[in-house]
């Protein structure tokens, strides 16, 4: 196949001289008659033209379309002469120069018959308005006097124009003057001057127009015709002797044409078994591309196998073997083999690690005689495995990495580019096809995905709806208490009834706190916290829902463990870490929370994150499990992994402790073995600081002084309640129970109230919509929001509506007492 092109170069060389010598021998017979014919044409229609242009000298023609004709006819003669013999007739520049010559007299004949048509026209048109003019004018009766000089004027212009001499000239000139000073005052004065002028103008053109036919009858057009004629037939007797000398050497050329064909027809015989093998691989390869269209995904990876199996049948090789990126590591291969007879997965991996030079081509391994490899790893290993020839087509699987199909043989075999081409599109097909059978899967996993995601939505959107309603109820318990509290001595017992009543309600509202975080309707809140107290009021929690068969043990012997976090996020971690401990134990075991502080003197790399240098509260969640197995290590942070059975797991839980630990600049530590249980070890910067006691509930709260408050609650025992707290607080409350009659108030008395103070949820019109309202009307007005949800509003729109401040719900009379003391200074 590789000596085709140089055979065919010969070839080609071969019939180029043997269609020189053809062309040279061939009778030059019909292109010596063409010529002469087309001579004998230029000389025929160069008579007929000048027939043409006496005719029209002497009127007889009615028209000029003959001189057209015999010119077009002229033109196409003359140029169907060669203007170069071509080498056939060998006439030098001789023949050129004739035809040159004759093509240029055409051209001059053209011109001059051109100028010989528009003269002749200009003439004939003359003689005839003269003649009718003279006719008129002399039979007219009236004309008697002038009759004469017509008379005369006509019969100098005839003897001009038989004979245009420049004496009969200057007769018809003397007639016409005559005849203009006779006819100045006839009434026919007009077609006497017109006579006079086309007489005029006959004695200007005549004497033109005879010297145009003069030079056409004189044109050397047909003596050049001959003398070329001439020419060529002399040529042609040279041409016939040299093209016998030519057919002898054709008849030679002839024979050694004849013996290379013969060559040829043993060589393309051969190439011929060759492109029939080819055509079958291609076929092959067709069959397999098609096998691979719309094949369901559960089949592409037997498909696969199956056609390297027939692959390596039709290649008569030892075996073919398919190496996939892992789907985890995608620098990786994993070794599926294609059919019995394949070594191990070791040669995968050899190939992953070629490192020989010289046989790598356009990410190809070609190695057609492990002999000629240098003495390396790689040639030993191929021997070790009985391998003699190898070649390894690059499958790109863009981003899941890049694999590879591999093809070997027992004894040497060197693949042809073309053949390496074809193996190419069947490693493409197998990369598209698993390419494809990956992203089906990951597509199905990403629904799987996104539809728990939209269920967690869901729950997420009813857990706040619940939690906003049980914010209600929870802000009429904590408000009254704290009313209580304010009108109950400090030794009576049932102040100490109502601190309890108040202490299950702050711990009450961490539940919702929790649940508005679930729904993330609530921001974070980053504070300085006492890690110890968050822990423990976690424990607590997991603690009432672990069932008796485990035990939790909790270690919080820890002073000064002050970190800056949001409380409800880290008990969030604390129950969540607890929660997937008992689970994974099944039924029975032992929980262990311990929480220390510990000093790390340089930056400590950790199964998931690092933790920097410096002092850290660590929290420790250990279990008494199965353990973790290393296949799922890296992967249990993953949103939505789980090792639990279907319906049993979210695959979020471990995932929400990874967001939040990383939001609070902390690490995550996972030691585990199988049998053994797992330890959770989160690290959390700890706060040089001290830690902000809890609210006391016998602080003195700030009172007003008589202050008229707008106050807009749709939920009635909250108004009723928060009218009650404005009135201890010495303030004057004006409720409504929806924001359209507050409006109506306001509108009715703008300078009566010294603050407003809107709830946000309401029907008809949001507390935001009513303070942009009561702003516009009275910009200096002071305006407080009241909301249970912090998620949604943004600054910028605080600002336009003119709200100076936002208290959580539900509201506390100190907290209330203290805003109203910040707006409204004595």
């Amino acid at each position: 196949m590789k000596q085709l092109p140089f055979l065919a170069a010969i070839l080609a060389v071969l019939l180029v001289v043997l269609t020189y010598f053809l062309a040279k021998g061939t009778s030059i017979d019909a292109p010596r008659h063409e010529r002469a014919n087309a001579l004998q044409s230029v000389i025929l229609y160069d008579a007929e033209l000048q027939r043409d242009v006496l005719l029209g000298r002497a009127g007889l023609l009615p028209n000029y379309d003959p001189l057209v004709r015999s010119m077009d006819n002229l033109r196409v003669a003359a140029a169907g002469l060669p203007s170069d013999d071509g080498g056939t007739w060998n006439a030098g520049s001789d023949i050129r120069q004739k035809t040159a010559d004759i093509t240029n007299s055409v051209a001059e004949q053209e011109a001059l018959v051109e100028s010989f048509k528009s003269d002749n026209a200009l003439l004939q048109n003359s003689l005839s308005y003269f003649n009718h003019l003279s006719q008129r004018l002399t039979s007219r009766s009236g004309q008697a006097g002038v009759a004469s000089e017509i008379a005369m004027v006509t019969a100098a212009m005839l003897r001009f124009i038989n004979a245009p001499r420049q004496d009969l000239a200057d007769q018809v000139t003397n007639s016409i003057y005559m005849l203009e000073r006779r006819a100045a005052n006839l009434s026919a004065e007009g077609e006497v001057r017109s006579l006079i002028s086309h007489a005029r103008l006959i004695i200007r053109t005549l004497p033109r127009v005879d010297g145009l036919v003069g030079s056409i009858q004189s044109a050397p057009l047909g003596s050049l015709a001959r003398s070329l004629q001439g020419s060529y037939l002399e040529a042609n007797s040279r041409a016939t002797r040299r093209a016998n000398v030519f057919m002898s050497l054709l008849y030679g050329v002839a024979i050694v044409l004849m013996g290379y064909v013969a060559y040829l027809f043993v060589r393309l015989r051969a190439n011929r078994d060759r492109l029939k093998e080819r055509l079958e691989l291609e076929r092959l390869v067709a069959a397999i591309s098609t096998r691979f269209i719309n094949l369901p995904r559960n089949e592409i990876g037997a498909a696969a196998q199956d056609a390297l199996a027939h692959l390596a049948s039709h290649l008569k090789i030892a075996g073919a073997e398919l190496a996939l990126p892992a789907s985890n590591d995608p620098d990786g291969l994993q070794h599926e083999p294609g059919n019995g007879t394949t070594p191990t997965d070791s040669l995968a991996r050899l190939i992953r690690g070629w490192r020989v030079e010289g046989h790598e081509r356009q990410g190809s391994v070609h190695v057609p005689n492990i002999a000629g490899l240098p003495d390396s790893y790689e040639k030993e290993a191929l021997a070790h495995l009985g391998i003699r020839s190898l070649l390894s087509l690059p499958m790109d699987m863009g981003t899941r990495g890049r694999g590879a199909v591999i093809l070997f043989h027992e004894r040497p075999h060197a693949w042809e580019k073309d053949d390496i081409a074809l193996l190419r599109t069947v490693a493409e097909v197998i990369a598209n096809a698993t390419i494809r059978e990956r992203s089906e899967a990951e597509r199905e996993d990403l629904q799987l995905r996104l539809n728990r995601s939209q269920r967690l939505e869901a729950i997420g959107t009813l857990a706040g709806g619940i939690a906003h309603e049980f914010n209600n109820i929870l802000g009429a318990v904590r408000g009254y208490g704290e009313m209580a509290l304010a009108i109950l001595t400090k030794d009576s017992r049932a102040r100490r009834y109502v601190l309890q009543i108040m202490k299950a309600g702050e711990r009450a509202q961490d539940i919702v706190e929790q649940v508005l975080a679930f729904g993330r309707l609530r921001e974070r809140e980053q504070k300085l916290l006492d890690a110890r107290t968050v822990v423990e009021e976690a424990v607590d929690l997991v603690r009432a829902s672990l069932p008796a068969t485990i035990s939790l043990h909790a270690e919080l012997a820890v002073q000064d463990a002050a970190v800056m976090g949001d409380r409800t996020e880290l008990q969030q971690v604390v129950v969540n870490l607890a929660t997937n401990a008992a689970q994974a134990m099944g039924g029975s075991g032992m929980v262990r929370v311990v929480l220390q502080t510990i000093f790390i003197p340089h930056a400590r790399d950790l199964s998931h994150g690092a933790a920097q240098a410096g002092r850290h509260v660590l929290l420790q969640v250990s279990d008494t499990g199965p353990g973790i197995y290393p296949a799922a290590m890296e992967r249990i942070f993953e949103p939505f992994f789980t090792t639990k059975p279907a319906g049993k797991g979210t695959g979020l839980g471990l995932s929400t402790v990874h967001g939040i630990v990383s939001a609070h600049h902390g690490a995550i530590d996972v030691q585990s073995k199988p049998g053994q249980g797992a330890t959770f070890s989160v690290y959390l910067p700890q706060i040089e600081a001290a830690v902000q006691r809890e609210p006391d509930h016998d602080r003195s709260v700030p009172h007003g002084h008589g202050e008229t408050i707008l106050i807009v609650e749709n939920d009635e025992p909250l108004m009723l309640l928060g009218e009650d707290m404005l009135a201890a607080l010495g303030y004057e409350p004006v409720g409504f129970g929806h924001g359209k009659a507050a409006l109506s108030a306001f509108r009715a008395d703008p300078g009566r109230f010294d603050l407003i103070l809107t709830d946000e949820i309401m029907p008809e019109l949001r507390g935001t919509e009513l303070a942009s309202i009561i702003h516009t009307i009275r910009p200096e007005v002071p305006i407080v929001l009241m909301t249970g949800y912090t998620m949604t509003l943004k600054p910028e729109r605080l600002q336009a509506a003119g709200i100076r401040e936002v208290l959580k719900k539900p509201l506390l009379s100190r907290d209330l007492g203290d805003c109203l003391a910040r707006q409204l200074p004595a």
